[in-house]
């Protein structure tokens, strides 16, 4: 037991230490989120915001790419996820990110033919995940959409258009296959 609380003590420390260094960058975050020290945070003249008992995984990547990032409370990014918002990434409370998912709220522009794509800039419209949803492991999900509250993204879904309320979505592109419970979609 003595072992066992020492490790803790271990990791609360650790823990603070990453707090500091991430208020000290310019991060809002909460000092009851918990943040493993492999997490890259980047700001890119942008923000970022993580919310009380959030929790930040093991190689994530959290870029605000001059844009802004915000997490809410309660939520959690898992190990080896990309979050990019460029064009402003609204992420509500009690919404689970597995590992491997990438979100991006930025696209190339690529119409026109005459000149190369990276002379084109980009399109910017910006991404929403409301409150209390599950985005499954390798999910993508692309500019411009907006999750609706209590939705599940499975595993490997892209996203490219956004979703209802309680909505079950799969597939390439994403599409709603399926409803949870009205009674069990948990309200704010």
């Amino acid at each position: 037991m003595p072992l066992v609380r020492a490790v803790r003590s271990l990791r609360r420390i650790w823990n603070y230490a990453t707090l500091i260094k991430l208020k000290a960058k310019g991060c809002d975050v909460d000092w009851s989120a918990t943040i493993h020290p492999s997490a890259v945070f980047e700001r890119s003249g942008g923000a970022i915001s993580i919310g009380p008992r959030t929790h930040v995984d093991r190689g994530a990547m959290i870029r605000s790419m001059g844009g802004s990032i915000r997490i809410g409370a309660d939520s959690s990014v898992n190990a080896y996820s990309v979050l990019s918002g460029g064009g402003g990434l609204e992420i509500g409370d009690h919404v689970m990110i597995a590992s491997h998912v990438s979100i991006y709220a930025a696209n190339h522009v690529f119409t026109d033919t005459s000149l190369p794509i990276d002379q084109q800039g980009l399109s910017m419209k910006g991404i929403v995940i409301e409150r209390d949803v599950w985005v499954g492991t390798g999910v993508q999900i692309l500019d411009g959409v907006r999750i609706g509250t209590g939705s599940v993204l499975a595993a490997g879904a892209v996203v490219t258009r956004s979703t209802p309320a309680g909505s079950i979505n799969a597939g390439v592109p994403a599409r709603v296959i399926g409803s949870r419970s009205a009674s069990r979609v948990v309200e704010p």
